[in-house]
């Protein structure tokens, strides 16, 4: 797949649609990503709050 997107000659089925999202989404879980979102936002929240944002 990525040797076909970087010669610009992938084309992108249903199939690969699917994967593609169940990777991201697999890999979504494993970083915790919703998780890491949060926090971010809550850091950047309170640091505004402080004054050091």
């Amino acid at each position: 797949m990525i040797a076909g997107i970087e010669a610009d000659e992938i084309a992108p089925d249903d199939l690969v649609r699917r994967l593609v999202r169940e990777l991201a989404d697999a890999s979504d879980r494993e970083e915790e990503y919703e998780r890491v979102v949060f926090e971010h936002d809550a850091l950047a929240a309170l640091c505004e709050q402080i004054g050091a944002g």
